[in-house]
């Protein structure tokens, strides 16, 4: 397995792409703030809520446009 050390430094770390998650990190990004979203798949696309409806799809679309978005491609395992 390869694996990346990377620090990155933020002032708002928001945990799940849910509708909520993805409104909560583009309301802080628009208020200035530096923002890590942490999803369990690709943004956007990785809540039931968000997949179902494609509310998260037009959301995900809405942050790239406006270039607040870059992908790290990271996918977190946990165990009990």
């Amino acid at each position: 397995m390869n694996t990346v050390n990377e620090k990155i430094q933020t002032e708002v770390l928001v945990i799940g792409g849910g509708q909520a998650g993805i409104l909560a990190a583009i309301e802080c990004a628009d208020a200035g703030k530096k923002v890590i979203l942490f999803t369990k798949g690709p943004f956007g696309r990785d809540g039931a809520s968000t997949w179902l409806t494609g509310w998260g799809n037009q959301m995900a679309l809405y942050a790239r446009e406006k270039q607040q978005v870059r992908p790290l491609n990271v996918h977190c395992s946990y165990f009990k």
